[in-house]
């Protein structure tokens, strides 16, 4: 969303919580939401009920909010891979250094308690009106679904206040942003950004062993996301 806004000359935005990196403007991003109240551009990086709630307080009850959501079996695989890599060993949940040695199913309960309000917020999230949300999974199957997922994105999010010329042109700037195109001109390399096809299938089949309880609470979780 950086590429859009900047492409479209914003430059008055704030972040909700977060380091001071995690800006969704390049120009005018370095400010906390609480600081600005005039400001409509608002970035939450672990979106909450409360922020979507301000915003539209901001927005006198029509804003348009953007959220991404993912299948929370392979959300949790993932979390668990991501971390027991050793990725940001600082963040809050990442148990480091201790995950590094843990086995999927050790590690996947280990994160449980942190992920699962991640999750519930996520599927509280899904249900409010107002957001665009957009699946994971079709963002990353092919630079194809890519760009139907971003262009119904923008109709959504920016219809009737952007031009159809400055659409194509933010369409075409966040295409920089799509893991399969950087993969295919080795920008980057699929191994060094993602997690290992090996650990997140036995991750998943770990998850068979979850405890009761959780694989619960992650079958209700999908059924509210509509997997």
């Amino acid at each position: 969303m950086r590429r859009a806004f900047d492409g479209l000359g914003a430059n008055y935005s704030c972040r909700v919580r977060g380091m001071r990196d995690s800006i969704i403007t390049t120009e005018g991003g370095d400010h906390y939401c609480s600081d600005v109240p005039d400001c409509h551009i608002m970035w939450d990086n672990s979106a909450r009920e409360e922020s979507v709630e301000e915003a539209m307080t901001r927005g006198n009850g029509s804003a348009r909010g953007v959220h991404i959501v993912r299948n929370p079996w392979d959300m949790l695989a993932s979390d668990y891979c991501y971390h027991h890599r050793g990725e940001e060993p600082a963040s809050k949940g990442s148990h480091y250094p201790e995950i590094l040695s843990m086995g999927p199913l050790e590690g996947m309960m280990t994160i449980w308690p942190d992920m699962s309000i991640i999750m519930d917020r996520m599927a509280t999230i899904f249900a409010l009106s107002g957001m665009n949300n957009v699946r994971y999974e079709k963002l990353t199957e092919s630079s194809a679904s890519f760009d139907q997922q971003v262009n119904g994105l923008f109709r959504n999010l920016f219809g009737g206040l952007i031009s159809r010329k400055e659409h194509e042109k933010i369409a075409e700037a966040v295409t920089a942003e799509d893991l399969n195109r950087q993969i295919a001109q080795g920008t980057i390399t699929e191994a060094g950004h993602t997690n290992s096809d090996e650990c997140m299938e036995a991750a998943l089949r770990a998850q068979q062993s979850l405890d009761p309880s959780v694989k619960a609470h992650l079958r209700n979780l999908q059924v509210r996301l509509g997997y």
